[in-house]
């Protein structure tokens, strides 16, 4: 017998335009959350390749782990991205752009509500 179990789910986009070539945090697992990094697409809008890090902040584990690191987006080209990457409350979805106002970035991701997980 299979005991099938479902929790609230809420489905966000998470959108930036990179205007600096400071870190960005694009997303923030909010508390009593986890959630679910299905996909991100990054845009390249200027006409000139550009350089993007992607980083995760494990909260529990006080670390921080690059998942792209320079990867090049071609001139007016995008890069799709698709994952099932598990987040924990207060983990974190970072951007760094090699060079301003050429980059913007859409993440999909699923939310769960926790608050009553025993």
């Amino acid at each position: 017998m299979t005991l099938a179990v479902s929790r609230p789910a809420r489905l966000i986009n998470a959108s930036v335009s990179l205007t600096s070539t400071n870190q960005t945090t694009v997303y923030t697992v909010p508390a009593n959350h986890g959630a679910v990094f299905k996909r991100i697409i990054i845009a390249e809008t200027s006409g000139n390749a550009t350089g993007i890090t992607l980083e995760l902040t494990d909260a529990s584990a006080s670390a921080t782990y690059k998942m792209l690191s320079a990867k090049s987006v071609g001139a007016n080209d995008y890069l799709l991205l698709d994952l099932e990457l598990n987040l924990n409350e207060s983990d974190v979805i970072k951007l760094t752009a090699a060079t301003a106002n050429r980059l913007q970035a859409v993440l999909s991701i699923d939310e769960i509500f926790l608050a009553n997980n025993s």
